[in-house]
């Protein structure tokens, strides 16, 4: 299994400009302590980063387990068709053939549900840190 560094796309980006642009008073002030409030602010936005990240790992292991569980279907059915001739079973060779169009249906759905659902958590994120989705941002600009 591979390993990579993670990388920092986009919504880590606005995250951290965002963080800088709300709470740049409290970490640019080292000679006084930061207030109440500005700490509150500072964990509301570290548990709404929390969330969303929460939430789109739950999705990439649901997709996971669907993609995987989909292979198994997908190789049980290849196996069986191995061992069907077309020739005398043709009703079950072309039904194997069915049942495999409509898993890939089920991956397609799995990939496109789990686009949206990361999709609706991001805009959640950037709706609590006041952003919208297309506000422009540095990387955004080159």
């Amino acid at each position: 299994m591979c390993s990579r560094l993670p990388e920092v796309n986009e919504i880590d980006h606005k995250i951290r400009e965002r963080k800088k642009a709300i709470l740049g008073n409290v970490e640019g002030a080292k000679s006084k302590k930061p207030s109440v409030p500005d700490l509150q602010l500072e964990i509301g936005m570290l548990r709404a980063e929390l969330h969303f990240y929460r939430t789109c790992f739950g999705q990439s292991l649901r997709l996971r387990q669907e993609a995987s569980d989909i292979c198994q279907q997908l190789l049980l059915k290849y196996y069986y068709q191995a061992i069907l001739d077309p020739k005398t079973h043709k009703r079950a060779y072309d039904q194997v053939f069915d049942e495999i169009r409509d898993h890939m249906e089920g991956l397609r759905n799995a990939i496109e549900y789990n686009i949206m659902a990361q999709t609706a958590a991001e805009a959640d994120l950037l709706m609590l840190l006041g952003l919208s989705q297309t506000e422009p941002t540095d990387s955004n600009l080159i």
